[in-house]
């Protein structure tokens, strides 16, 4: 028989019936993302003050993900100045905030997609996959994994926020980088010389010169906006 053991009143959470995290350093890293520390330097300051090697980091954000998923949250939270509307950051500093995958790596939603998504469907589904990497061996496919998409990905608003569980995601109307490529070949010099001008871009030489540089400044993601 398969047993999978899970009492939390020991105060352990059984991650994958191998990694078996204490409460205490479950809830110590949700406060350490909470001040803008990443998993990453968190089991670098334990293994250096324990001398035991951790599991990777990686692992044990995975572990930490699904206690997370596990655990029932309820979102009180109401700043004295914002309100409902708190501008906290607690995942976006465990990694890059930008994502390796391009506009043509993501599958095009359906034709009669208005940009409306269900958010609690989409985090539902979300908790699912944290709690289901627990139980699927490294390299099989996990049936509840959520690849990224424009139809069915929403950030998290809270209830007291939101208008309703439907949120929009716009992110499929944007332009991918060779379609701005494109228009930028077509535009008229005095217009490309004043995209130089507005990304920063050294203005002087000729049309190819200056198509030369644009281009390769929409190489960096935190450019594209720009234009």
């Amino acid at each position: 028989m398969f047993y999978r053991y899970q009492e939390w009143k020991d105060r352990l959470h059984n991650f994958n019936d191998h990694i078996i995290l204490d409460i205490s350093l479950c809830l110590t890293l949700r406060n350490l993302l909470q001040v803008h520390t990443s998993v990453n330097r968190a089991v670098e300051f334990l293994q250096l003050t324990t001398g035991i090697e951790f599991p990777p980091p990686e692992t044990i954000l995975h572990a930490y993900l699904q206690f997370e998923a596990l655990t029932d949250h309820e979102y009180k939270y109401s700043c004295p100045t914002c309100g409902d509307y708190p501008p906290v950051v607690i995942m976006g500093v465990h990694k890059q905030t930008a994502s390796p995958l391009s506009g043509n790596d993501i599958e095009k939603p359906p034709g009669n997609f208005k940009g409306e998504v269900n958010l609690e469907e989409f985090w539902e589904s979300l908790s699912k996959e944290m709690i289901s990497r627990g139980f699927v061996a490294n390299g099989r496919h996990d049936l509840f994994a959520v690849p990224p998409s424009y139809h069915f990905w929403a950030p998290w608003i809270g209830k007291n926020t939101r208008h309703s569980d439907t949120v929009l995601n716009t992110e499929f109307e944007k332009v991918t980088e060779e379609r701005l490529r494109e228009e930028l070949f077509k535009q008229k010099d005095d217009v490309i010389q004043s995209l130089c001008h507005e990304c920063a871009v050294e203005s002087t030489g000729s049309r190819s010169d200056l198509l030369l540089r644009l281009s390769d400044e929409m190489k960096s993601r935190s450019a594209t906006g720009s234009f």
